[in-house]
């Protein structure tokens, strides 16, 4: 059991952090790899408050838009070709798309590949797939838009006001039902 209450207070301040970070003078590797490492860690989070019902049904159920680029060929994707995108997926038959908050966690957390591309002076979008879905597709998400998302389970009305549990002689355990 925890606390939702001090996960969506951290989770804020990361999320402030990565609002302030987004931008920059000079762009360095460091700054890439510290800003990719706080939005896995805010996935985390976030996951984390899903998985302990600690969130409302309408957030329980919140899908971000996103583009996805279908796989193409046969050829998989391994550990030696990752980072040849254009040579596994359509990069030029974009397929506008929204992923529920659970896969949105998942990908970012599970990554095969996470590049957080840049504008000048700004961080602007991912592009990301896991290791479940290397094979089916390449996600291209928005930072701004995945930072606003991600801020409304911070805040304290996105919490479960209450909880339901019904037996699962299946699970031999509770099923949980927030409201």
């Amino acid at each position: 059991m925890i606390e939702s209450y001090y996960w969506r207070q951290a989770l804020a301040e990361d999320l402030k952090w990565l609002k302030a970070k987004r931008t920059f003078k000079r762009w360095s590797e460091k700054q890439m790899v510290l800003f990719e490492r706080r939005i896995l860690l805010v996935a985390f989070q976030v996951r984390t408050l899903l998985e302990q019902k600690r969130v409302g049904a309408g957030g329980q159920a919140a899908c971000l838009p996103c583009v996805k680029f279908p796989k193409v060929g046969s050829k998989p994707v391994t550990r030696l070709n990752r980072t040849g995108l254009e040579e596994h997926f359509a990069l030029l038959r974009p397929e506008a798309t929204e992923l529920e908050v659970w896969d949105l966690c998942n990908q970012l957390i599970h990554q095969y590949v996470l590049f957080a591309a840049s504008e000048p002076g700004a961080f602007a979008i991912l592009l990301v797939f896991s290791d479940f879905k290397k094979n089916d597709c390449l996600y291209r998400i928005a930072i701004p838009e995945l930072l606003e998302f991600f801020s409304q389970y911070a805040k304290d009305q996105s919490g479960a006001r209450g909880q339901t549990l019904t037996w699962n002689p299946q699970k031999s355990d509770y099923d949980v039902s927030v409201t």
